[in-house]
């Protein structure tokens, strides 16, 4: 069971923090709200896959990132 999830730098997310209940679990909220962008990071975490995940505020004018992106998990007692 997920209990938490913390997004960094990811996408359309600065900072967030998301805490799981046991059970269904819904996230909603207006268009462009960055609720993909939370799926996206599971499928990161999930799959070690992603691309582009750098927002665009975390770029420097070549394109490297300022600061770390990450989307870290508790699975349980396991990050």
């Amino acid at each position: 069971m997920i209990h938490d999830l913390v997004i960094k730098n990811f996408q359309s997310h600065k900072e967030t923090s998301l805490a799981f209940d046991k059970g269904f679990n819904s996230i909603i909220g207006t268009t462009d709200s960055g609720k993909s962008a939370i799926y996206r990071s599971l499928y990161w975490l999930t799959f070690n896959k992603g691309a582009n995940f750098i927002s665009f505020w975390n770029r420097k004018k070549d394109g490297t990132p300022k600061e770390e992106t990450s989307s870290t998990i508790t699975l349980g007692e396991h990050s």
